[in-house]
């Protein structure tokens, strides 16, 4: 190694820089195939959110599964968000006896604590989805919390992508909670703008229902400014990009198509549909611990073929190898299905024998532009023994609603009295002040 060190720095200066910048980019790509490289802007597979907790000034330590960490704060402070509906955390006292406060973000409010620890106490108060808990244990005490929902023979999804994280998400979350959804699937783009990366958590936490989101390709590298790099700022607020859960019989995965992967199977994405179908051939050979009947796939950019009608789904799709791949491995699942967001409209087709749903009307466009309700958002009923039902109700979001500034300003160019009337309207409601007359200029 010596010699081999002693012979590069005896070669002349831009010999040795070129043989440097070669080497390193070898060794970029040899990282790259094994951890993932992300394209057409390359870069490494992103670093998975963070599910355990520990200070180097704190005495406890707290590991996750099923909700991530989203900020680091005082030595006796915890944040997490929940992005499964039964997550469970083990919490460990390393020194003395002390107090934790730990609050967990997304939980249905339906959701009961579960623990078992002889000298630990947990007091928890239940804020609509938000949960706070001050825990209190005696030195070297492991203790399990797990959340766990009432058993129901039906749990109906509302599912949407593309809406920004102001007010149109806003409008959904109500509405989704009036169409009776337990819960949300947003199928990604919640970061548009500058605003929504300042905005998004504020919306979400105060939502009437848990969210459950992926990440789309705004989320992943769309809006940037200093301080809020994409797509880390995603995984810190938002949560990770692959994931699965189970309802009923039903599982529900969340897989990143937000920007292209090469290999195709490298990475979090990669690993998450190897663990899905080992447990899949173990509930075949009876080895496994639960029956899931549908696979249901959430996603942002559809997996299309050129097969697919829809000239906006064929062209804004993942193709060629990645495509194949992906649909090789859906394939070897029991009844599966896909949802996906990014093209901005409500679309039915199959791929393979599949049926695909796509439900981009976040932001309802259309209901601007033709001056009607049109826009829709499709719903989900899990009833166990029974096969999946998806139906679509209107979104029915009021112009009052409409406030994404990247809407108004797009529209101002060839729709400049409607982009008026919107701005208006949203001044009003965030003032609550109604000027005696319009100005002119």
């Amino acid at each position: 190694m010596l010699r081999w060190i002693g012979w590069y720095f005896s070669l002349p200066l831009i010999k040795a820089l070129w043989i440097g910048i070669i080497v390193a980019i070898a060794l970029w790509l040899g990282l790259g195939f094994y951890r993932g490289i992300r394209y057409p802007i390359l870069q490494l597979e992103p670093r998975a959110s963070v599910t355990q907790w520990h200070r180097e000034d704190s005495v406890w330590e707290i590991k996750a599964d099923g909700m991530f960490f989203d900020k680091f704060h005082r030595s006796r402070i915890a944040r997490a968000r929940a992005y499964v509906p039964e997550p469970s955390v083990t919490i460990t006292n390393h020194d003395s006896e002390s107090t934790l406060l730990l609050t967990v973000y997304n939980l249905h409010p339906d959701a009961r604590v579960i623990f078992s620890a002889e000298g630990a106490t947990v007091e928890e108060r239940i804020y609509g989805i938000n949960r706070q808990l001050v825990i209190k244990t005696k030195p070297s005490i492991e203790l399990q919390l797990r959340w766990t929902l009432p058993k129901k023979d039906r749990y109906r999804l509302a599912a949407i992508g593309d809406s920004g994280a102001g007010t149109e998400l806003a409008w959904i979350l109500k509405r989704s909670h009036d169409l009776g959804a337990d819960f949300l699937m947003h199928v990604g783009d919640i970061f548009y703008t500058y605003d929504d990366v300042r905005t998004a958590r504020a919306v979400l936490d105060r939502s009437p229902i848990p969210v459950y989101l992926v990440v789309g390709n705004h989320d992943f590298r769309g809006h940037s400014r200093f301080g809020f790099k994409l797509p880390l700022t995603y995984i810190r607020q938002i949560g990770p990009r692959n994931y699965s859960f189970t309802l009923n019989d039903k599982r529900i995965i969340a897989m990143d198509t937000a920007e292209g992967t090469f290999p195709a199977g490298r990475g979090e994405r990669g690993a998450l549909i190897r663990r899905i179908l080992s447990e899949a051939q173990n509930d075949q050979t009876g080895e496994g611990s639960n029956t899931v009947t549908e696979n249901l796939f959430f996603a942002h950019r559809p997996v299309s073929d050129e097969s697919v009608e829809h000239d906006d789904v064929r062209n804004r799709s993942v193709r060629d190898g990645e495509a194949s791949w992906l649909m090789d491995k859906i394939l070897k699942l029991s009844n599966p299905t896909l949802i996906f967001g990014h093209v901005h409209e409500s679309l039915e087709y199959t791929i393979a024998g599949v049926k695909a749903y796509v439900t981009g009307e976040g932001w309802a466009l259309v209901n601007l532009l033709n001056a009607k309700l049109e826009a829709q958002i499709l719903m989900i009923e899990l009833e166990e023994n029974q096969p999946a039902e998806f139906w679509r109700e209107d979104l029915a979001m009021p112009r009052s609603y409409h406030c994404s500034k990247i809407v108004i300003d797009a529209l101002a160019f060839e729709h400049t009295d409607l982009a008026v009337d919107l701005e208006k309207n949203c001044l009003r409601g965030l003032t609550g002040y109604t000027p005696d007359s319009d100005p002119t200029h």
